[in-house]
């Protein structure tokens, strides 16, 4: 999460918390790339954790799972990002616990909104 993103995070994270469960940040989803030969067992494990997606925050509730994106001003990508990692982490779930995606801004235009809903992401605006 950049340091843009955390006002909006706070704000939701105050409306929210309490029905959480748990929260994992910087969460890593998906399948690293291939470590460069010749590596160290220290280079390979920084390869593979700097070469997988990561989601600001995968939130555990009684409901399920939220995989959260959290973006000013968000545009496009951030529906690209969130679909990408919804996709990964029904790929390879903790548990079989429903998910969804989540995108959390400040601001929102028609079309991305139109979007979302076609996509099945949620929007949270803070």
């Amino acid at each position: 999460m950049g340091i843009g993103d955390v006002p909006l995070w706070r704000r939701y994270q105050a409306k929210h918390a309490l029905e959480w469960i748990a929260v994992y940040y910087d969460s890593a989803l998906g399948e690293p790339a291939p470590a460069p030969e010749g590596q160290t067992p220290a280079q390979i494990d920084m390869w593979q954790r700097i070469t997988r997606l990561r989601a600001d925050a995968v939130i555990l509730t009684r409901d399920g799972w939220i995989i959260a994106e959290v973006r000013p001003h968000a545009g496009p990508a951030a529906l690209g990002a969130l679909y990408t990692y919804l996709i990964t982490f029904e790929a390879d779930p903790p548990t079989r616990d429903p998910v969804t995606a989540l995108l959390i801004t400040d601001r929102v235009t028609h079309d991305l909104r139109l979007a979302a809903d076609k996509l099945g992401i949620a929007i949270e605006i803070v």
